[in-house]
């Protein structure tokens, strides 16, 4: 600190009445001005004064000074002692709040940072208080929140270092403590001035830049005014600000505008925020809850029909709509009808009442999106839910009482100024949820928005008699200029209101701004005058202009002020340090928060402030329409670019100068940035920055890059679609984490080196195998399986079923589902579209047992057929274990007649006539039962041919003409059935298990040609034309797809990132263009595009599964090795990623895989599902042995005798002995150590005997699960890890430095280590699934490695502590660590590596 002085005077007066939130305050300053043992250190005659003027500050705040006898810091041990001795001291809690202030000399060298006493010596350390020291006094105790002011040369310096220190020790702190936070007034390279700081904290705490509703100031915007100060008034000084934790507005500074008493109901949160925001309000006629009276008068027919609608006690399956021009009165209405429910209603007629709590929940819709409206209405209705279509799934089976969902300003939702998320939720949400029988959904909007509702509803107009009387603002109006004071005069009154209420036509909104203007004089009409009733206000912006031109001269400043606010996103604009210089940005002139004060003060009458979370209040217009109003539309993207920049600007650098530092970004500018600079065409720009992909919101992202059109922000936007639906549950460092890897998938490099610079373990490299650049997005990720594309009036759709019962229509070019066809009450398990007559008919098969016909135009069910009598209810069955009535389905015409076609999960199949439900013919089944079979239809000249497939694979022909049937011989193991034009005659394609395809002539069986174009299971095809030429779409069991040229197969390009089988593939288009629509099980429906791409036709990597990954040294260097199910392993250079070897020679899918050395040579081992186990050369690639062994085998390698061998299951099928190969001399002899066939093997040598240890993976023996020892040398058991309760799917053997022994990866219980000698469990480490675990050293401590569910877990062996875990987008299921300590993964498709 030095001894210049910047002050413009101490603060006078308290800031606000003492805190009564039920916390007890602490303040402890001290700091030294003199020093009596080095004369080096100059004194610094400000500090006391600055110390008392802390005091003083926080004493006004309701603080209570401790430690006074150790203000002046007489000594750096007896600070230290006495502040641990308070906070160790007994009655400390998470109650108690602390501010801990230090001003005086701060000393830095390249290590730390010191603060000094007045004893203290420059060069002797143990004299000075190392802020680290701070670190371990804050952390360890019980206090709830702490906050440290470091007033002092170079404190930026000490906070970091505490930061560090403390981030550390964070998690370590007490359960009931919370918030840690520090602020230093000069950063590490300054000096600080005497009262700088102080007067700078004192002006931000009297300014109070916080709503009424905000209880405390909001520490990054008290430094950011702190810094402003700093600015205005000279000193070259700047503060900052660590959140080490906590909450997001700790309670440190109370707000002084904090007005507590403010109404407060018993509702969640959210509900009773809206209530006394919006809701409330609105149902007394007023604009505030603050607001005195009750003027609510007329649309009494509107409550009568709700309230009447919500006494009934069988809901009719329609929503109701309350509907109206801007101003109707639409939220007036739903408010009152909320009130009128409440307990404390206004006093009514009874049939305007509706029972008591009939609305179960109420949304404000404005600002918010479809994902947290989904999570807002699945926690108040109890469901556990995802996304829609979870949330849809749980309503359908709710059997409790009825329940209503009102969602208001469903317009309003989303961005202000643009987007298609109103759109989104009615289509994807309301409408679906609009048909259920047994929930109630009352919606208010504008008429744009009603068609997007579907026809499942019944609107009430407001603009319309039926509902809103003639005379209802004329009532509203004679009624307030009456009992209000001011207005006309007396005599004048009735004209004046009967004027009013002409000029308003049927708009409440402009007779009440009207009404108020009239109060306050801003309209003075002459009655006398003829026409005068012509000056009043018929428009809400001619009611706005007015009220605005009361204020004269200030006009202008109001309206500059105002104009951020109708920009603003969400649910309003937070003051903070956000309003001022936005205004100033959009006006070009100088705001500031005075102004902004000045105008709540005296032009406040259209703003509403709301709790917008975490302990914030925001901003907004009364009305959207005074919004739309204030919005230029001609510069409204020049307004949207300067809204943009001024965000931008608000964002501080990181102190190391890497960018912006996005953590600590306002939460508005997390939220909403990407909405603006979308709004403003910056968007693009801003996704080239990893970070703010980490921090941005997601919901508000996703909506955000939707229109992006440079190739490059493509790239990224379909990078981070890719794991979008995980970011919502992951944290900031956790989201990094996984945008980093899928960075190295698509090869971003800039985003990946930019991440990896900040994070502990970073990719290298991944190899990209289960990525497209033609992924275009994801439709669904609760979908069944059947999927089928038509067209609805010319557009392009594609059908998906929803588990549950529900078929969404989706638009292929929007990504956006259109409608739904609600109906079914379980799963849809088959579909087709046909037109007839010009119309486009949807028809459905379900586990409810019936067969439905819908007009998709209307989305209204046309007729419905029984195949199947239901057997149980919902809740009384779960519909897993429900046979489907209809396996497969198809429509197709013979002799002029549309028929329907479908078959049983026995292959038995049926025709009806499209129109009337009769049965036309039966074809008979075999034995067994298929859920999905393949069946497709093809007209002949003469007559129709239906192919379909059976329960054992083979496919039969049924002629509709002659009603004949018969086998279609070689068709065993076939999947995929689909019917084709080439050259000019029909055709049938028929996919194999073998990843053959055939084309058939249908007529007399003949194979046409035959290509192989996969080496798995042929699951889906579909063909269409590409730039003129024939292609077809082939999905596999493992997940891929490929576009292949017809009929040679040749591949055109890779549409890799489903995770399981690929059930139905659909060609549509997009702008002409086609576009492949496809479903997996684990209900996924994706888009992609169709073209050809060179780039992808060699697989980066793997093309389905990894099974196991291993490392080894091969010619000096280290090498990841990996084994698939794609029948191949391979070799991968650690460094670069580089594919050196593949190993080939498998017929079916790698199951395991070992590295070990053979005559010096370094050799993987691997084990398929064809029944072998194969030794390879990894320096040549080639095979160098072959074993036939047990399908699918374990496989574990070890010596024995001084002899590399390799341990598997011997030939034949169950639990039996083990095999050992001696891989020098090829001899196999067996042992007694008995291991089911899916079980696990590993190989240890304890006290110089070589032991296997086993354990079964499947169902658990009489005795339970187990794990077995056996000692290789005389074939004996050792003994049995028993105890084990649950599933082993991996073990591995080590050291934890003391004792050797067993690592088992576990199905439930994490990581379970026993000690191999005493046979007992030492530790468990984490919980949940884990897949694989590997055991090794990371710098010279020994841990174990473990593939979680979506993460991978490091955990020191000695201590069972979690040292890493590292979230990674597909989920690990192999893991190995090589000699330099980097990961080695196995993901999906993917090897991936990490390195620290």
């Amino acid at each position: 600190m030095t001894g210049a002085t910047v002050t413009d005077g101490p603060m006078t007066g308290a800031p606000g009445e003492e805190a009564t939130d039920g916390l007890n305050r602490y303040v402890f300053a001290f700091g030294a001005h003199t020093f009596t043992e080095d004369p080096a250190l100059a004194d610094l005659p400000g500090v006391p004064d600055d110390l008392r003027r802390v005091k003083a500050l926080f004493s006004s705040l309701g603080y209570t000074e401790i430690l006074p006898e150790l203000a002046g810091a007489p000594d750096a041990q007896l600070v230290r002692a006495g502040l641990e001795d308070w906070l160790k001291a007994d009655g400390r809690g998470p109650e108690d709040v602390l501010v801990v202030y230090y001003a005086g000399h701060g000393l830095r060298d390249d290590r730390s940072h010191r603060l000094t006493c007045r004893t203290s010596k420059h060069n002797r350390v143990s004299t000075t208080l190392a802020t680290r020291e701070l670190a371990d006094l804050l952390v360890d105790t019980r206090v709830g929140h702490a906050l440290l002011l470091l007033d002092t040369c170079y404190a930026e310096l000490g906070a970091a270092e505490i930061a560090n220190v403390t981030g550390q020790l964070v998690d370590s702190r007490p359960p009931d403590a919370d918030g840690l936070w520090l602020m230093a007034s000069a950063r590490s390279r300054e000096a600080a001035y005497d009262h700088a700081f102080v007067t700078a904290l004192e002006s931000a705490v009297r300014a109070g830049t916080a709503g009424m509703r905000q209880r405390y100031l909001d520490i990054p915007t008290v430094t950011g005014q702190v810094n402003g100060h700093l600015r205005e008034h000279g000193p070259d000084q700047c503060a900052s600000y660590h959140a080490v934790s906590g909450r997001a507005v700790p309670p440190f500074l109370p707000n002084p505008k904090y007005r507590p008493g403010l109404p407060d109901e018993a509702m969640d949160v959210q509900s009773q925020r809206e209530w006394t925001a919006h809701f409330g309000p609105r149902g007394r006629g007023v604009e505030y809850a603050s607001e005195p009276g009750d003027w609510f008068v007329g649309r009494l027919q509107a409550l009568a029909t709700l309230a009447g609608w919500l006494r009934e006690p069988v809901h009719d399956a329609r929503a109701r709509v309350v509907t109206g021009d801007p101003g109707s009165g639409k939220s007036a209405v739903l408010g009152r009808l909320l009130a009128l429910a409440r307990p404390d209603h206004p006093e009514a007629p009874a049939h305007l009442l509706p029972p008591p709590g009939s609305v179960t929940v109420s949304v404000h819709a404005h600002g918010t999106t479809l994902e947290s409206l989904t999570a807002r209405l699945a926690a108040a209705l109890e469901v556990e839910a995802d996304g829609p279509a979870q949330l849809l799934a749980g309503l359908a089976e709710y059997t409790g009482p009825l329940r209503t969902v009102l969602v208001d300003a469903l317009e309003e939702a989303g961005t202000g100024v643009g987007g298609r998320e109103p759109q989104r939720i009615a289509r994807e949400l309301l409408r679906p949820m609009s048909a259920l029988h047994n929930l109630r959904l009352l919606i208010g909007t504008r008429r744009t928005m009603i068609p997007e509702l579907g026809r499942a509803v019944e609107i009430i107009d407001l603009d319309t008699d039926a509902y809103t009387g003639r005379d209802d603002i004329e009532q509203y109006a004679r009624r307030a200029l009456t009992e209000m004071p001011g207005g006309p005069m007396a005599e004048d009154r009735e004209a004046v209101a009967v004027a009013v209420a002409r000029r308003a036509g049927r708009s409440f909104l402009v007779a009440r701004m009207t009404v108020r203007a009239l109060l306050h004089g801003d309209l003075t009409p002459d009655v006398s005058r003829p026409g005068w009733e012509e000056e009043l206000p018929s428009e809400v912006g001619q009611a706005f202009d007015a009220y605005l031109a009361r204020y004269g001269e200030d006009e202008q400043r109001v309206r500059r002020l105002l104009r951020p606010l109708a920009y603003a996103e969400g649910t309003g604009l937070p003051w903070d340090s956000l309003w001022a210089p936005l205004a100033a940005a959009l006006s070009g002139e100088k705001c500031s928060n005075d102004d902004v004060d000045w105008l709540l003060r005296q032009a406040g009458a259209y703003i509403v402030e709301v709790q917008a979370g975490e302990g914030r209040s925001v901003f907004r217009l009364y009305h959207e329409a005074l919004a739309e109003h204030l919005r230029d539309a001609r510069r409204s993207r020049e307004d949207q670019r300067r809204m943009t920049a001024e965000l931008l600007s608000s964002v501080p650098p990181r102190t190391d100068g890497d960018g912006p530092d996005w953590e600590r970004a306002h939460p508005y500018v997390h939220a909403h940035l990407a909405g603006h600079a979308a709004a403003s065409d910056d968007l693009e720009r801003l996704l080239q920055d990893a970070w703010f992909l980490v921090h941005a919101d997601p919901d508000g992202l996703l909506a955000a890059m939707d229109g992006v059109r440079d190739e490059a922000a493509r790239r990224v936007r379909t990078m981070y679609r890719t794991s979008a639906h995980l970011y919502r549950d992951l944290c900031a460092h956790e989201r990094a984490q996984v945008l980093a890897v899928d960075a190295a998938r698509y090869r971003l490099e800039h985003h990946r080196k930019t991440l990896g610079r900040r994070l502990e373990w970073t990719p290298r490299w991944a190899t990209g195998s289960q990525t497209s650049s033609l992924f275009r997005g994801e439709l669904d990720s609760f979908a069944g399986d059947p999927l089928v594309s038509a067209e609805l009036n010319g557009m392009p759709v594609v059908l998906s079923a929803q588990l549950g019962g529900p078929v969404r229509i989706w638009d292929p070019a929007e990504q956006s589902c259109v409608a739904t066809l609600d109906g079914h009450t379980r799963t849809v398990t088959a579909m087709d579209c046909v037109e007839v007559d010009g119309v486009t008919y949807a028809v459905t098969a379900s586990k409810d047992g019936t067969v439905r016909v819908w007009d998709l135009d209307r989305t209204t069910e046309a007729r419905r057929f029984v195949v199947r009598e239901e057997g149980g209810t919902a809740d009384e069955v779960d519909e897993w274990r429900i046979e489907p009535a209809v396996a497969a389905l198809s429509c197709t015409r013979l002799h002029g007649e549309v028929l329907i076609v479908g078959c049983g999960p026995d292959g038995s199949a049926w025709t009806r006539d499209f129109r009337t439900g009769e049965v036309r013919g039966n074809f008979p089944g075999t034995a067994g039962g298929q859920e999905d079979l393949p069946l497709v239809c093809l007209q002949m000249e003469g007559t129709t041919l239906v192919f379909v497939g059976s329960p054992w694979g083979s496919l039969r022909c049924w002629d509709l003409g002659t009603g004949e049937g018969k086998e279609i011989h070689d068709s065993v193991d076939c999947r995929a059935v689909s019917t084709l034009v080439q050259d000019g005659r029909p055709l049938v394609s028929i996919g194999y298990r073998d990843g053959r395809l055939q084309f058939r002539e249908p007529g007399t069986d003949a194979v046409v040609t035959s290509v192989q174009v996969g080496r798995g299971w042929v699951s889906a095809i579909a063909f269409t034309e590409l730039d003129g030429s024939p292609v077809m779409v082939v999905g596999y069991g493992d997940g891929s797809m490929e576009l292949r040229e017809q009929p040679t197969g040749r591949l055109l390009a890779r549409l890799n990132g489903h995770r399981d089988w690929v059930h139905c593939i659909a060609v549509t288009k997009v702008d002409g263009r086609p576009v492949a629509a496809s479903s997996e099980s684990a209900g996924s429906v994706r888009l992609w595009s169709l073209e050809e791409r060179d780039e992808q036709l060699e697989p980066s990597g793997h093309s389905s599964r990894v099974s196991a990954v291993a490392c080894a040294v091969l010619e000096g260097a280290t090498v990841a090795v990996s084994a698939s199910h794609d029948h191949t392993g391979r070799v991968w250079d650690l460094t670069s990623g580089r594919e050196l070897r593949r190993l080939e020679g498998h017929t079916h899918w790698v199951a395991r895989m070992a590295c070990t050395t053979v005559a010096g040579s370094p050799v993987a081992v691997t084990s398929g599902y064809d029944d072998t186990v194969r030794v390879w050369d990894l320096a040549s690639g080639s095979e160098t042995g072959r074993a036939e062994a047990k399908h699918p085998t374990f496989l574990a390698c070890g010596h024995l005798g001084g002899e590399p061998v390799a341990l598997f299951g011997a030939p034949g099928s169950g639990r039996g002995p083990t095999s050992v190969w001696y891989l020098e001399s090829r001899e196999i002899s067996t042992t007694p150590a008995a291991v089911q066939q899916l079980g696990s093997l590993t190989w240890a040598l304890v006290d110089g005997r070589p032991l296997a240890v086993s354990a079964q993976n499947g169902w658990p023996d009489e005795e339970g699960w187990s794990v077995d020892v056996w000692d290789l040398t005389d074939h004996g058991r050792v003994g049995t890890l028993t105890g084990l309760t649950d599933q082993v799917n991996a073990l591995a053997c080590g050291t934890d430095g003391q004792n050797a022994v067993v690592l088992a990866a576990t199905a439930h219980g994490g990581v379970q280590v026993w000690d191999l000698r005493a046979r007992k469990q030492l530790l468990r480490l984490g919980n949940g699934w884990v897949s694989d675990v590997e055991f090794g050293l990371l710098d010279g401590v020994p841990v174990a490695v473990g593939s979680c569910h979506f993460a991978l877990c490091v955990w020191e062996l000695s201590r069972g502590s979690l040292l890493h875990e590292i979230r990674m987008p597909v989920d690990p299921r192999a893991v190995a660590l090589a000699p330099g300590g980097e990961l080695v993964v196995g993901a999906g498709y993917e090897v991936v590596v990490l390195e620290r």
